[in-house]
């Protein structure tokens, strides 16, 4: 359109204005003419600059946010004895996750005072406040003042000098109304009062440029009484459970995530070399079978007709994480105490190879063939270990094979196996029992005994004949839970290890619970897998699910500020149990260990405190659809010396449910404290 008095609509304008400076100027104010309602493009960019300069706000020129407050906002960093995290009772808490962490929260334990009023606040801008020149500032002051009757002018004037001091450094200043109250003592004229300042705020944000309301005391007053929402909101009419801390942030969240510029600093690839994390992407390799070695881990094949009951050949490829481990690491095994005894083939602690087989018909006939010496490879290495069991003469043979775990393998011949040690005799001329139950890959007996510790390749069985009756081939699937194997066709599930948890990752699980691991490939451009977590918690007791890597045990130093940060993605199925009122809730604890393991300084967000100790609605705000997706970070703490180790976690009351996805870990140094 041309300048010579062209007209375009209050919504054209509204998307330029947004699109140059969004969220802070209200373009019905500036650009219209209240003559005719209509808006002069040619007038635009001249009214945009006037309107930026005479502003004294400009965007944030850093991601950096500060609460100048009382014990509400104090309330977000918590701090005891060797624990330090961002508070479940604490606002910026959620604020901070859902916004992605694009603030560093400023001097957290030093801006809010616990018992301020807004001349406390004021009395200590100079020294705690404007100095940090933070981006954003969250004003969220007044219950003292009514408290203490301070007079409705004073606070109001109190407040205004505080959001122009604060946006005179360039903040931008979101106004807060005063929570709702339900304390012992407050009167009439208390909550008169509240209600005025409250009434002031709203009008004052109506016209000043640089603050935004967040109407904080709407989420959470009871409308029928005028007072604070009772039960699970506050913990004592005046400070907020976790439950009131979520209901503030989703306030200030609808306030600020259309104008807080887009932050991602997390990792996108595990070349990053500021993360201490060996896998923080949750990527799987592809090629072969990870077992963490702690029950419940394997893989299993069901019961088939093929599998030989007299001569057979065995043939592993695996590279287990100690050759002679402080617990035998079976490899195969159709053995189970109670369900029928075949036969175990494993790996003892002093890296001699055991066949163990029972005998059809009567399982109290057992024979024991332990390798004459250990086995050749060295830790994490990778290395083909062959058993042959001679049913007609009753000897059993150990063997080494320099076949690579993705060689062609025709038939026992194509091993080319050399002997490890002479042939053992006297190992009976039976057939082994018949078992009706799986054959398991890396433990016997469903994951409860010997389970192994380390990477399985393949595992094939010959028959008498030296056929291949199953090969169980992990070097080139690149799937989720199952392979078929390629003889049989039969499927090997992964329980729950492998390529459902990632590699370098386990998972643990409190008494009770059923936790059902899978890996889900990213759809959003995004380097990396989610590892998806779903839980049903016991009906009986609270406990904890945790997915941790391995121990972290370089690249920082005693008195490195170090923090952790990791994105969650959560449904919107979790439901509180039938045993307790809560639901499921993730956070993340880094946690720093002595040699003995015992925690020297553990960090966390959220600390979940009080009753109820987590939330019914964990990490959604209010009003948004599930999924939702967050980023949850620790605060950044100077730690001793030690070992550090991440744990994603899922805390739940009894018999809750729910389902989060973890993606992108990282565990870094930064150079000082946020």
């Amino acid at each position: 359109m041309s300048s010579s008095g062209a007209q375009i609509s209050a919504a054209a304008v509204a998307a330029k204005v947004a699109e140059l400076l969004p969220g802070i100027i209200d373009e019905d104010v500036l650009f219209r003419d209240e003559s005719t309602g209509r808006v002069a493009e040619a007038d635009l960019p001249d009214r945009l600059a006037a309107a930026s300069i005479n502003s004294t706000y400009a965007r944030p020129p850093k991601l950096t946010l500060i609460t100048p407050n009382d014990s509400i906002s104090r309330q977000n960093f918590y701090t005891s004895g060797t624990t330090v995290g961002w508070s479940g009772a604490g606002f910026l808490t959620y604020l901070n996750a859902w916004l992605g962490q694009r603030f560093d929260i400023v001097n957290p334990q030093g801006a809010p005072v616990n018992g301020s009023t807004t001349q406390d606040v004021l009395d200590r801008l100079d020294t705690e406040v404007l100095p940090y020149e933070a981006g954003v500032a969250v004003v969220l002051l007044g219950t003292n003042d009514i408290d203490a009757g301070v007079p409705v002018a004073t606070i109001t004037a109190n407040l205004a000098e505080i959001y122009t001091a604060l946006r005179g450094t360039g903040a931008l200043v979101v106004a807060c109304t005063i929570l709702p109250r339900d304390a012992a003592g407050d009167t009439a004229t208390d909550r008169e009062n509240l209600r005025a300042v409250n009434a002031w705020i709203k009008n004052y944000c109506r016209t000043a440029r640089g603050v935004m309301l967040a109407d904080t005391h709407a989420g959470l007053v009871n409308v029928g009484t005028g007072k604070a929402l009772s039960g699970a909101y506050f913990a004592d009419g005046i400070h907020p459970y976790p439950n009131g801390a979520h209901a503030v942030a989703s306030v200030l969240y609808k306030v600020l995530v259309s104008t807080t510029p887009h932050y991602d600093d997390l990792t996108d690839s595990n070349a990053d070399e500021t993360n201490l994390l060996a896998n923080g992407c949750l990527f799987n390799t592809p090629g072969y079978l990870a077992l963490p070695g702690s029950a419940g881990n394997y893989a299993s094949v069901p019961d088939f007709a093929a599998i030989p009951r007299g001569s057979f050949t065995i043939a592993v490829w695996a590279a287990l994480d100690d050759w002679t481990p402080a617990t035998a690491n079976a490899l195969v095994s159709q053995y189970d105490s109670s369900a029928g005894r075949s036969f175990h083939l494993s790996v003892g602690t002093d890296g001699k190879p055991k066949l163990v087989t029972d005998r059809l018909g009567d399982t109290s006939v057992v024979a024991v063939a332990t390798g004459p010496t250990a086995v050749p490879f060295s830790d994490a290495a990778v290395g083909c270990l062959v058993v042959t069991r001679d049913a007609s003469a009753g000897t059993v043979q150990f063997k080494t094979s320099a076949v690579a775990a993705d060689g062609a393998v025709a038939n026992a011949a194509a091993l080319a196996a050399t002997n490890l040690g002479a042939a053992l005799t006297g190992q009976g001329t039976y057939s082994i029992f018949d078992a009706s139950n799986a054959v398991e890959i890396g433990s016997r007996q469903t994951g409860t005994v010997d389970v192994a510790k380390g990477k399985l390749y393949r595992v094939m069985m010959f028959d008498d004949s030296g056929a291949t009756v199953l090969d169980a081939d992990f070097t080139d699937y690149a799937g989720e839970d199952t392979v078929p194997t390629v003889v049989s066709g039969e499927t090997v599930t992964i329980t729950p290890s492998g390529w459902s948890i990632a590699e370098g990752w386990t998972l643990t699980n409190g008494p009770g619970n059923a936790a059902t691991p899978r890996k889900v490939a990213r759809t959003d451009g995004v380097a990396g897998d989610w590892q998806e977590i779903e839980v049903t918690a016991s009906t009986t007791s609270t406990s904890t699910t945790t997915l941790a890597p391995a121990l972290i045990t370089s690249g920082f130093s005693a008195g490195d500020f170090v923090m952790a940060e990791v994105e969650v993605e959560v449904d919107g199925d979790w439901a509180a149990g039938s045993g307790g009122s809560t639901a499921l809730s993730p956070f993340v604890h880094l946690r720093c260990l002595d040699a003995g393991s015992s925690e020297l300084l553990g960090l966390l967000a959220p600390v979940f405190l009080g009753t109820p100790a987590v939330l019914n609605s964990p990490l959604i705000p209010a009003g948004e659809a599930a999924p939702f997706r967050s980023v949850l970070a620790t605060p950044a703490v100077a730690i001793p010396a030690g070992t550090v180790s991440l744990q994603l976690r899922l805390r739940h009351g009894s018999g809750a449910t729910g389902t989060a996805r973890w993606g992108r870990a990282r565990v870094r140094t930064v150079d000082a404290a946020t």
